[in-house]
């Protein structure tokens, strides 16, 4: 395990610039930009990682709370931040830690200066990585302790939704009421995570008998009109339920039923994988099941495992499960 002693070699400085870099306080403290990016380099190259474990020896006495890192991809809409925030905030003070929120463009974090340094952070937790992002960061491990939030990385401790029981869920909640003709209504862009949920649900839906052909599988933008649009196509075919990848979509494919003249659910239910949104409540008068994200549940496990991690202890990836909603349109 590297030493601050072997950054400071390895840069060609003085432990103690080389602790006060680490520190996140070369600013503070007048040390040149030049001098802070060979010392952040060295440490990377050499996989320095603060140490915190003789603060746990001696009790966090004197000390202060750990700084974790939430770097959230700022696309991502506030409620969902709120949601987490909700989740992770009564489990900080049993890990004596504080949580500051930076946010981050999506597909540039190797330009984020906070996470290239990590010097004013412990830990932190990085929240709805684009692709390109979880690739650099492979190739390019952090100077301290990571948690991944909603996406699964090789070689890092992720926290992500059980997306195969989500997809099981929704198709065992769809049969119970007796559905046999699903349409599958998905983003165009979709993330590995929307597609095992997809792929789940498709494959339990099979299994039963009932499996969703190419042409009532529809993918669009991931919008309430996108939900419009892939449902005005879906229509043609008959399906009698509806498995959406989000809220969004579903309300879109709620808008054009009743306009088709259709009941929902008597002649088409309809399921979301989302959280109930409030800010899509408005678009339809019929309340909308779910099998939703459990984000607040997810944001505790990413704040106990990133103390974990800092305390060297093990730490493995978590897999969240997620409960039926059932409401209206089911």
């Amino acid at each position: 395990m590297a030493t601050v002693r072997d950054v400071a070699r390895k840069a060609g400085v003085s432990p103690s610039t080389a602790s006060i870099v680490l520190a996140g306080k070369a600013q503070q403290r007048h040390i040149s930009d030049k001098t802070r990016l060979k010392v952040e380099q060295a440490a990377r190259e050499l996989g320095y990682r603060p140490s915190v474990e003789a603060r746990f020896l001696r009790g966090q006495k004197g000390t202060g709370p750990l700084r974790l890192a939430l770097f959230w991809a700022d696309d991502r809409r506030v409620v969902f931040l709120t949601r987490f925030l909700q989740g992770a905030f009564p489990t900080l003070p049993e890990e004596d830690m504080t949580l500051e929120v930076q946010p981050y463009s999506p597909g540039h974090l190797a330009e984020n200066p906070e996470f290239l340094g990590g010097g004013r952070f412990h830990a932190a937790i990085l929240a709805n990585a684009a692709p390109g992002d979880l690739a650099w960061l492979e190739a390019h491990p952090p100077v301290f302790p990571v948690v991944i939030y909603n996406r699964r990385v090789k070689g890092f401790v992720c926290v992500c939704a059980d997306d195969g029981q989500i997809g099981k869920t929704a198709a065992d909640a769809l049969l119970q009421k007796g559905k046999h003709r699903p349409g599958v209504i998905t983003a165009r862009a979709r993330y590995a995570e929307i597609a095992r949920r997809d792929d789940s649900f498709a494959q339990h839906m099979a299994k039963a008998g009932y499996a969703v052909p190419p042409k009532r599988w529809v993918q669009e933008e991931n919008s309430i009109s996108g939900g419009e649009r892939a449902c005005e196509k879906l229509l043609p075919y008959r399906p009698d339920c509806l498995f959406c990848c989000s809220d969004a979509m579903a309300y879109g494919a709620l808008r054009v039923l009743p306009r088709r003249g259709l009941r929902v659910p008597g002649d088409v239910a309809v399921l979301s994988v989302g959280n109930g949104d409030p800010d899509y409540r408005g678009a339809c008068l019929v309340p909308l099941t779910a099998v939703p994200v459990p984000i607040e549940e997810m944001a505790k496990q990413c704040v106990k495992l990133a103390g974990r991690l800092l305390r060297r202890e093990k730490a493995e990836s978590v897999k969240v499960t997620a409960p039926l909603q059932e409401r209206d349109s089911l």
